[in-house]
């Protein structure tokens, strides 16, 4: 689905909002898988950055495939102009 045409998605200020307020199982198991996959999408990212040296891929072809349909999947990802926009930086630079 193109990026215009897609529903908003929530930040992550207001997934915790829900997971105060949610009162169901069902709710509360949702909200923490929402959260597992915005934390895989981060990390996927953090990755894309790492496979943007050209010569590596070069020497890689099926490398450079991956890292290719890596950036298309996560191009339009609202988590990580989310995680930029909050922190200035992606998350797990902080530990470094």
């Amino acid at each position: 689905m193109p990026s215009s045409k897609r529903p908003l998605s929530f930040t992550a200020a207001e997934l915790q909002e829900m997971a105060k307020t949610s009162t169901m199982q069902s709710e509360r198991r949702l909200l923490w898988e929402v959260s597992r996959l915005r934390k895989i999408v981060l990390q996927a990212h953090e990755l894309d950055i790492l496979l943007t040296d050209e010569k590596m891929l070069n020497r890689d072809p099926q490398l450079a495939k991956v890292a290719g349909r890596l950036r298309e999947l996560l191009k339009d990802e609202p988590v990580i102009a989310e995680s930029i926009e909050r922190h200035g930086i992606y998350l797990d630079q902080q530990r470094m």
